[in-house]
């Protein structure tokens, strides 16, 4: 007799659970814990970025992207798509950094922004080097370059042609 009485008080509670996780969602009281959240992810996937921690990058980054994505936040979105791209070639994954990199490209080509173009370009053309492709590499390493010296990036220019 308690197991009938206990299996509806867990399905119960089980409910109950669910319905305290969801309504702050459907009220949008949820989006400012997700926002925190995609935030720290981004955050923590660029530190690792930073001390070359790839493969923890790849982790926290590919868990950070879809809520960064769902909350609209495309200035973060290109950026984790550049980390992750660049993370992933470091891992010979060049079908999975090419796929970041392009996406990242488009977003910056969306943007007109001409520095960032050029960057995304780099970095794809770069993949291609690494995953020894040098000849598709150097077309967008060239496109690259023309953006940077129409905007005369000293620097861009500097580091393309080495």
């Amino acid at each position: 007799m308690t197991s009938t009485y206990f299996i509806p008080m867990k399905k119960l509670f089980l409910i109950l659970l669910m319905c305290w996780m969801v309504v702050p969602y459907a009220l949008g009281e949820g989006t400012d814990q997700t926002k925190s959240k995609a935030m720290r992810l981004y955050e923590a996937s660029g530190r690792y970025y930073e001390e070359q921690l790839y493969d923890s990058a790849v982790i926290v980054g590919e868990q950070a992207l879809p809520m960064l994505r769902q909350l609209g936040m495309t200035d973060e979105v290109a950026d984790e798509l550049s980390i992750l791209a660049v993370c992933t070639s470091r891992q010979s994954d060049y079908q999975k950094a090419l796929r970041y990199a392009k996406e990242c490209n488009a977003m910056d080509r969306a943007s007109g922004d001409k520095e960032m173009i050029s960057s995304s370009l780099n970095t794809i053309g770069a993949i291609y080097v690494d995953a020894k492709q040098p000849q598709e590499g150097l077309k967008y390493i060239l496109e690259a370059l023309q953006l940077a010296e129409e905007i005369n990036h000293r620097g861009r220019i500097a580091m393309y042609y080495s």
